[in-house]
């Protein structure tokens, strides 16, 4: 018995050690509110991410890649950028209408499958809120839960990208095609971001140049985003 206790502290110091790797948030400009989410589904990959944007566009992501359990984690993601403004406002728009999460939205129980503890949190100064929810009917919640997966899903679209140009980069054309597919439809957003891959893609000489032109492609539509 307390062979199996000592088995389970140790396991629980691993798991806490693996996500103390990402910050809870990140350090907002000077007196800036900041909004931060996070997602922590084990099931997934990355099984945690955290996205802060302070009112001034100043934001980061930092992700932790799905391990296996006995697994020893990799180093975490992190990317620093700059928000769009139209999503920092409406990230900050949307946060005020949701009373800056104060009180439960959780409200779905076990109507739904489970797809992650989500949280969100405001704090502006010494006023601090937050929420944790897995499904909500609340539309305001669900819309800005909305724009940070999508975030994530690009952020994470540019660290396979990166990992391709590296190790594969004849898998490079079927990740940006995947992608353009995903503009289209509306599902990826701060496209910015991950700018300087798309720039490094489209420059290289070794990279198919089918890749290549949809890396410009990609390029010139986050251009425009950004404007």
């Amino acid at each position: 018995m307390k062979l199996r206790c000592l088995m389970l502290g140790v396991l629980l110091i691993a798991n806490c050690s693996l996500f103390s790797q990402c910050p809870k948030q990140a350090e907002p400009a000077e007196g800036a509110p900041l909004v931060t989410f996070e997602l922590d589904w084990r099931a997934v990959d990355p099984q945690f991410y955290t996205i802060s944007v302070d009112s001034s566009g100043r934001a980061s992501y930092c992700s932790q890649p799905h391990t296996e359990t006995g697994e020893t984690p990799g180093d975490p993601y992190l990317l620093k950028f700059t928000a769009d403004p139209k999503d920092t406002a409406d990230i900050f728009r949307l946060a005020e209408q949701l009373h800056f999460f104060q009180g439960s939205f959780d409200n779905l129980g076990k109507k739904v499958a489970q797809t992650g503890t989500k949280t969100l949190r405001y704090k502006n100064g010494p006023q601090e809120y937050s929420t944790d929810y897995n499904a909500s009917t609340n539309p305001k919640l669900n819309e800005l839960t909305s724009l940070f997966q999508r975030m994530s899903t690009t952020f994470e679209l540019g660290r396979t990208l990166q990992n391709k140009l590296r190790y594969d980069k004849l898998g490079l054309d079927d990740v940006l095609k995947r992608m353009e597919d995903l503009r289209r439809s509306g599902q990826l957003a701060e496209l910015q971001a991950i700018a300087p891959t798309l720039s490094q893609i489209a420059n290289d000489q070794s990279v198919m140049s089918v890749a290549r032109q949809r890396a410009h492609r990609l390029l010139s539509s986050s251009a425009l985003a950004a404007k």
